[in-house]
């Protein structure tokens, strides 16, 4: 049993159209979603459903975490429920392992395919979008011992298709190229991306800032969303600054081409 897991951006959508062209079967194709991925993610994830479906592939079945009473919650749901600030904030593990890897294996030991595929004796491939410059990802991924549920297959660094191989087969394939795809309250957030939620995306931010300013774990060397700076101080001084060319006009982000920073 083949799944894939996609994260809405170029590497796993380039990785299933290659799959599609080299013949591969796909039984499924999952999107652990954050409630909380950019506008632009969710747009593109209607018209590559569009694409699959008229190549006879299977729609992308959306997943996600649930509270304990088994109700939906969103990331930023739960960063005001619990007054916490997402944990890469405080230095803990990336939200990949609780928002995407344990929603995708909850799923799947519910599912009556690969519940049966498991009784079989067999694993399921687990396919995962890392480009061919992306090896040591793929190396940290390893274990020394085999999982027993799931082997994990690396079709990008299996043909050498780097990023911009990617972004090539997806627009010969007649589709956009997919936007970075990230969660609108990562504390990885570049200052640029910061600028582009506050412009484009006013309520994502609006909910960011509301997450600071409920959190409740305080810390010296922790000020907000950006770890060492807060995004409501920074967008706030960067309105001053700029005031005069109209950084925030809806027709261009940086029309005075302020430097970002090195970001």
């Amino acid at each position: 049993m083949n799944i894939v897991a996609w994260g809405g951006g170029v590497n796993s959508t380039a990785m299933i159209i290659g799959m599609w062209q080299k013949k591969i079967p796909i039984h499924l194709i999952l999107f652990s979603d954050t409630g909380d991925e950019k506008k632009s993610t969710y747009e593109f994830k209607e018209i590559f459903n569009d694409w699959l479906i008229s190549k006879g592939l299977p729609e992308i079945a959306t997943i996600y975490r649930t509270n304990k009473n088994g109700v939906r919650e969103s990331h930023s749901e739960y960063c005001l429920r619990t007054k916490h600030l997402p944990s890469p904030c405080y230095g803990g593990a990336s939200c990949s392992d609780k928002l995407k890897i344990s929603v995708f294996e909850k799923f799947c030991n519910n599912n009556i395919e690969c519940k049966h595929t498991w009784s079989r004796g067999e694993r399921i491939s687990k396919y995962i979008g890392f480009d061919a410059g992306e090896k040591r990802r793929v190396l940290n991924a390893s274990t020394e011992f085999p999982d027993k549920k799931y082997e994990n297959k690396y079709p990008l660094v299996e043909w050498g298709w780097d990023r911009e191989k990617c972004k090539q087969v997806i627009e010969s394939a007649k589709l956009p190229v997919p936007p970075k795809s990230s969660c609108t309250i990562c504390p990885y957030m570049k200052r640029q991306e910061i600028r582009e939620l506050y412009v484009k995306d006013r309520l994502s931010f609006d909910r960011a800032i509301a997450i600071e300013k409920n959190t409740e774990v305080k810390s010296p060397y922790i000020k907000g969303l950006g770890r060492s700076f807060s995004w409501q101080e920074f967008i706030e001084g960067e309105k001053k600054q700029v005031a005069m060319c109209e950084i925030f006009s809806e027709d261009e982000i940086m029309p005075c081409g302020c430097y970002d920073g090195g970001d």
